[in-house]
């Protein structure tokens, strides 16, 4: 659906300005789905398409440490949109991307887990990243760890059960069953080498081309434990089971570790935490249902 609105128009005239150098006119937009903070339309002059994010009210530098992860995973070869430019403007943070013709969902297994071994193959010395980000809108800390599984529980687990009891999210008791948790981390994971991870991946941050090449949107980037993206994806990333038997078949690349399927709920934990910091309670149950099956 076309909007012609004068004041949005002026937005996107400031913002091409912005990033361009020169004054173009906007001749047509169009409002997508968008984000939980996040606005999105795709914006057309008389030569040129772009794709522009922009929030009022979502946290400070969010779509700046989005450009971060974009810039991040494209000098390392990783197909993203290009990062055209991103900071203030009108009071909106925004973030301007080429316009990709591309389709979201319906990806294919085969290729997408070639693709991902390949950032998977990225490594770093240390567990972490240069800076920290976001997901989902929550705070994502990034402090670099020698350790793999202590990196998972002192900065994915411990970090956000704490500011979820702060906040009166979670109660002492569920603190208490990921603390004990987390004192056994390093039996319950594999310490595997720091690897890259996009750090945000489902169907829909993900654009398919005709050669069924994918493109890689909105991450979270960080170096960590590979299981822990694709524990993610399997929780509400639109895959399946299936899809861990195709990564791990792809030739010349590491496999997983025996008994994945146990540490699942390990990984997950970190995720459920974003939801319920998120101030979605319903999501309580199923940590503590996670919590209670590994035994804690």
């Amino acid at each position: 659906m076309v909007f012609e609105f004068p004041e949005w128009e002026l937005f996107f005239e400031q913002v091409l300005f912005s990033t361009q150098g020169t004054e173009q006119e906007v001749v047509e937009y169009q409002f997508l789905a968008s984000g939980m903070f996040t606005t999105c339309a795709i914006v057309k002059t008389k030569t040129e398409r772009f794709f522009l994010k922009w929030h009022e009210t979502g946290p400070e530098n969010l779509l700046a440490k989005e450009a971060e992860s974009l810039i991040f995973l494209a000098d390392k070869g990783v197909l993203v949109p290009k990062v055209l430019g991103y900071g203030k403007v009108d009071q909106k943070e925004y973030l301007l991307l080429n316009y990709i013709n591309a389709q979201t969902g319906n990806v294919p297994y085969l290729q997408l887990a070639v693709q991902l071994q390949a950032i998977h193959s990225i490594k770093h010395h240390q567990h972490g990243f240069r800076t920290d980000n976001y997901l989902w809108g929550i705070p994502q800390s990034n402090i670099w760890y020698d350790n793999g599984p202590l990196f998972f529980a002192e900065q994915r687990l411990l970090n956000l059960a704490g500011e979820a009891m702060l906040a009166e999210k979670l109660d002492l008791a569920s603190f208490k069953r990921i603390e004990q948790c987390c004192l056994k981390i390093e039996e319950l994971l594999p310490n595997e080498p720091a690897a890259l991870l996009h750090g945000n991946m489902n169907t829909q941050h993900l654009m398919v081309q005709d050669s069924n090449l994918s493109i890689f949107l909105n991450p979270a980037c960080y170096f960590g434990l590979r299981e822990a993206e694709i524990a993610q994806m399997l929780l509400w990333g639109g895959f399946d089971t299936q899809f861990v038997f195709v990564y791990d078949a792809v030739d010349g690349a590491p496999k997983l570790e025996p008994h994945f399927d146990k540490r699942l709920k390990v990984y997950n934990l970190y995720p459920l935490l974003v939801m319920i910091n998120q101030g979605m309670d319903n999501y309580t149950n199923a940590l503590n249902n996670n919590l209670k099956t590994l035994g804690f």
